[in-house]
């Protein structure tokens, strides 16, 4: 990906193919990790606090 994103890249019709393989396959699970962190990982927090376990933290 950096080699296509370059200030001077140089992209062949492989690396263009690839480059699009790899971003249909990384949305998906871009999708997913959004949803864990808006959903999965407030109900854990929650459950954990109420457990007095540590909770999660997310940048």
């Amino acid at each position: 990906m950096n080699h296509g994103e370059s200030s001077i890249p140089k992209i062949n019709e492989g690396t263009k193919a690839r480059y699009s393989e790899l971003l249909d396959q990384w949305k998906p699970l871009e999708t997913e990790g959004k949803l864990l962190i808006e959903n999965a990982v407030p109900t854990f927090n929650k459950l954990a606090s109420e457990k007095g376990v540590g909770v999660l933290f997310v940048k």
